[in-house]
């Protein structure tokens, strides 16, 4: 995954962003149930979404973040009548999770 190496590059470390991933792997599907468990709290959702936007972003999980960010703009407005959300959430999360075991992978193969 680029974003990865584009970590690697700008942190000057491996390490580091193999440890940064592995945790926010880690941290995943407590993150995205702390979001269900939330609904449908306006304010507990907006701030459950916030934090895995966050992470999100910081990994390279675009859709992801997009996703909560989603999430996080109908807590914000009370406006949470789309549980639906809540299963692309999901399946962001597992393809998401996918992706960045892979591309942990290829980041401790040599070049």
């Amino acid at each position: 995954m680029e974003t990865l190496s584009s970590l690697v590059e700008e942190l000057g470390s491996t390490k580091v962003v193999e440890s940064i991933t592995s945790t926010y792997l880690d941290l995943l599907d407590e993150r995205v149930e702390s979001v269900r468990q939330a609904w449908p709290d306006p304010f507990e959702v907006a701030n459950a979404a916030h934090l895995l936007r966050g992470a999100s972003a910081i990994v390279g999980a675009t859709d992801l973040a997009a996703a909560t960010a989603e999430i996080e703009s109908a807590g914000r407005s009370g406006n949470l009548v789309n549980e639906a959300l809540l299963d692309r959430l999901d399946h962001l999360a597992s393809c998401t999770a996918d992706m960045l075991e892979r591309a942990l992978e290829q980041l401790g193969d040599p070049p």
